[in-house]
């Protein structure tokens, strides 16, 4: 079996790029015996180059990444996964959210009759309320109309939250059943344990720098809460669009004791997520699934985090703090009482860590590959 996964999002920097090979398609047990993904270039020397990976398993796939107002760049991508589906024999496609990328996988699935899976990874409810985030085609309806048309003709949709089933269905009047939901399999490192220090009370955030994350409230908040407890540090893990912006903005607001870390490597990331006292993740527009906060739950840090996130179903008022969305002064009272009251502290440190039980028992990749055999049956 011969696998077509289609990512044409932002570039992708060379980190991210090795963590989205997927573990799970390199692995020699996998299904598949051959995985080719299309990618956009994350710069311009990898233009239409091919790279190999997982033993010659899984092939990256470089075509020119579309520009919302270039049409000519969509065709050229279907053209490209087109290409790659006869020359390879691929018997399944996998494509990221019914926009683009599924419009190209559906279309390109049509011609060659095989299969179609969508995957959704962002929340498709709120995600075009986000400032910066334009429709497809700058149309409403177009968007819209493309999202019916790809859902209703992919052959199952994958699903990391229970919310868009129930949402979608509705919306476009497609069956319940047709949703399937995977889990994310979160691997904590062996040896890694929360050590926080609470007398240099450390906020963190993990993910990218863009709209979606609304980073400048939480930095607007940590200049409220440095006069309450100025020992406080905030750590910004990622990178993105916004990272200069970011720096720019903490440098305006004169704030001292706040790092930036850049994208790290994922046993990075528990480090520091053990080194630090609370999780903030300021956005939720967009934001389909977190696997930071998934991340941070499994080591038992307390979750400060918007009020858009209590629809979905793994972060509620049971076990994370939550605050108005883009409301600083909220979200930094909750941060002082935490930091005052450790009782409160103990009780979200402990909601933390039996929140992410569920998750930790669940294997993503037996899951999606069952799957699988399901569709190609």
């Amino acid at each position: 079996m011969r696998l077509l996964v289609i990512y044409m999002g932002r570039p992708l920097p060379p980190l991210e790029l090795e963590e989205f090979k997927g573990i799970r398609y390199c692995n020699p047990n996998n299904m598949f015996e051959r995985v080719h993904i299309l990618l956009p270039p994350d710069n311009k020397f990898f233009l239409n180059q091919e790279c190999l990976l997982g033993g010659g398993k899984v092939t990256l796939h470089y075509a020119f990444h579309h520009r919302w107002l270039s049409n000519f760049n969509y065709l050229k991508i279907l053209l490209k996964a087109m290409q790659i589906i006869k020359r390879e024999r691929i018997d399944m496609i996998r494509a990221y959210n019914p926009h683009f990328c599924g419009l190209v996988g559906i279309l390109a699935g049509k011609l060659f009759r095989i299969p179609c899976v969508i995957s959704i990874h962002s929340d498709l409810k709120t995600l075009f309320e986000i400032p910066g985030i334009n429709y497809l085609f700058r149309s409403k309806a177009l968007t819209e109309a493309v999202e019916r048309f790809c859902l209703r003709n992919a052959k199952m949709i994958l699903i990391q939250a229970q919310h868009m089933r129930k949402y979608l269905s509705e919306k476009y009047k497609i069956p319940q059943e047709k949703f399937q939901q995977i889990k994310v399999m979160i691997k904590k490192p062996k040896g890694v344990f929360w050590n926080p220090d609470l007398n240099n009370f450390t906020v963190i955030f993990v993910g990218r720098h863009d709209e979606q994350k609304n980073l400048f409230c939480l930095f607007r908040a940590f200049k409220l809460i440095k006069s309450g407890i100025p020992q406080a540090r905030l750590w910004i893990v990622g990178d993105g669009c916004l990272h200069t912006a970011l720096k720019d903005f903490a440098g305006s607001l004169e704030l001292e004791d706040v790092s930036f870390f850049g994208k790290v490597r994922p046993e990075k990331v528990f480090e520091l997520l053990s080194c630090s006292c609370v999780f903030v993740h300021p956005g939720g527009r967009g934001e389909g699934f977190s696997n930071t906060i998934l991340e941070a739950q499994s080591l038992g840090l307390p979750i400060v985090t918007t009020d858009i996130y209590p629809e979905k179903e793994f972060v509620s008022s049971s076990n994370a703090l939550i605050f108005k969305y883009n409301d600083e002064s909220e979200c930094a009272r909750l941060l002082l009482d935490l930091f005052r009251d450790k009782n409160l502290f103990d009780y979200y440190s402990q909601r933390s860590r039996a929140s992410f039980a569920d998750y930790a028992k669940a294997n993503a990749e037996d899951v999606e590959e069952s799957i699988y055999q399901q569709v190609l049956r």
